[in-house]
């Protein structure tokens, strides 16, 4: 007795066709997370039946925090400029400009990261500015 070949578009070899994508899965490691083509599937097992559950992963950037310098009476403007060239990689020009602008108006930013990044370069500057003798201030604030 021959097998019957379902015809392409049959809803039998649709089927057919999802058995052997679920077991391929299953064969990887059941139960695990597969990202392929940017497509997310979840594969369990119940009983003899394989299932492949598309999840719908909806990522959002991670929200952004403005890194800010602030102005104070004592530290010296190349040393700022030097700050914003070595932690922000901020050219002469552009680094002498922020400069201006923390001298003028109070407050500069800096660059605009992830909270985690933006935490570390907080820290950087601070802790550079301390190791020099500068009372030097920077903040983060959410963008």
């Amino acid at each position: 007795m021959a097998a019957v070949q379902p015809a392409k578009g049959d809803k039998l070899h649709e089927q057919a066709k999802t058995r052997i994508i679920k077991s391929e899965l299953c064969a990887c490691a059941q139960g695990k997370i597969f990202s392929r083509d940017k497509v997310e599937a979840m594969v369990t097992q119940q009983g003899n039946e394989v299932f492949l559950e598309e999840t719908a992963t909806v990522l959002k950037p991670p929200p952004m925090y403005r890194v800010l310098l602030l102005n104070d009476d004592f530290t010296p403007m190349d040393f700022v400029i030097f700050v914003l060239q070595e932690y922000f990689h901020k050219n002469a020009e552009m680094a002498t400009r922020i400069m201006l602008k923390v001298h003028r108006e109070g407050k500069g930013v800096c660059g605009i990261f992830p909270k985690d990044i933006a935490n570390t370069k907080v820290e950087q500057v601070i802790r550079h500015a301390r190791q020099e003798g500068h009372p030097l201030q920077c903040t983060m604030e959410e963008a």
